[in-house]
């Protein structure tokens, strides 16, 4: 029996000792990107929550163009002794990365910077998602793993949460056909111009169901804008937005025909689409009419009657995914 009991006093002074670490160990959700454990959290700058996953845009520039990466916080319930660390496990500058995590006077909150790449350590540098032999491309959606370490302990880590960095701005073609409009002074005119429509569905053989070609690989799409410019105006002539897909909508902009036989009249329109994170597609159009007809679109002729126009469609390459 007193052998018993001096076992049981070992096995309790043990607990103890090991316990003494003042470890922060991960709870409920790690891994979910909560980041949230046991008190600590961690905050990623210009990041967004899509199913309680952190995604953010790779390679992160400001508005010069100035890479300026992501600021990391993290925050502890209590002041820490020794260092804060944010080892990152992919889609990286490097194979893999080490940020050290400087402390706020009271040393309960830790900042710094990652620098986000858009090249994954495990992808084979001879794939056919590579180019060349050891010249990878950028993958349009890259998984990485954040751990937050802290503390003398090797078991302090405070917290394990996934990011996925979008490399890839949104991809989509539109068909683009104008459609006769009148002039609102002159009910009777039916030939003062053209609206636009556009559309990213492309219908396919009789009876099949449209093809989409609007999509996003990664965060997924946020919005787009299409902004109709006016020949005489400062102000655009009409601004449209919308969100997700398909990308679709009429102008209710009229563009006037030229009322000169000697000048064509043209509008510039511009169009942006944008993912959650912030990526970017951008393209600019003009349109070119003469005193009766559409006859070029983007520099390319229109070679068809102003009276077939509701009937005929211009393919409108931006990102290639259905015109090449």
């Amino acid at each position: 029996m007193k052998k018993f009991l001096v076992l049981l006093l070992i096995s309790i002074l043990a607990i103890f000792v090991f316990a003494g670490c003042n470890a922060v160990v991960p709870g409920e959700g790690e891994g979910e990107g909560e980041g949230e454990v046991e008190g600590v959290t961690v905050e990623i700058s210009d990041s967004v929550k899509i199913n309680g996953i952190d995604y953010v845009k790779g390679d992160n520039r400001d508005e010069k163009g100035v890479l300026i990466g992501n600021t990391i916080t993290v925050t502890f319930p209590a002041p820490v002794e020794g260092m804060v660390q944010a080892d990152i496990s992919d889609c990286t500058t490097t194979s893999a990365a080490t940020k050290f995590l400087f402390p706020n006077e009271d040393k309960t909150v830790w900042t710094g910077t990652i620098y986000f790449d858009c090249n994954s350590m495990f992808v084979d540098p001879c794939s056919t998602e590579c180019g060349e032999c050891g010249d990878c491309v950028d993958l349009p959606c890259c998984e990485a793993v954040i751990t937050i370490i802290s503390g003398a302990c090797e078991v302090d880590e405070c917290i394990v949460l996934p990011v996925i960095v979008d490399c890839e701005p949104p991809e989509v073609d539109l068909n683009v056909r104008f459609i006769d409009c009148g002039d609102p002074c002159d009910p009777c005119d039916e030939t003062a111009g053209v609206y636009m429509e556009w559309t990213s569905l492309m219908a396919g053989l009789p009876c099949d169901d449209p093809n989409d070609c609007c999509a996003d690989d990664c965060s997924g799409i946020k919005s787009w804008t299409i902004t109709i410019g006016d020949s005489e105006c400062a102000e655009p002539c009409d601004i449209i937005t919308g969100t997700g897909c398909p990308v679709e909508g009429m102008s209710d902009c009229c563009f006037p025909y030229s009322t000169d036989d000697d000048e064509l009249a043209c509008y510039t329109i511009e169009f942006e689409i944008e993912d959650m994170v912030g990526n970017v597609e951008e393209a600019e159009w003009v349109v070119c009419l003469d005193t009766d007809e559409v006859v070029s679109f983007d520099g390319d002729p229109v070679d068809w009657d102003t009276e077939d126009l509701e009937t005929e469609w211009i393919d409108v390459l931006i990102s290639g995914v259905c015109f090449n």
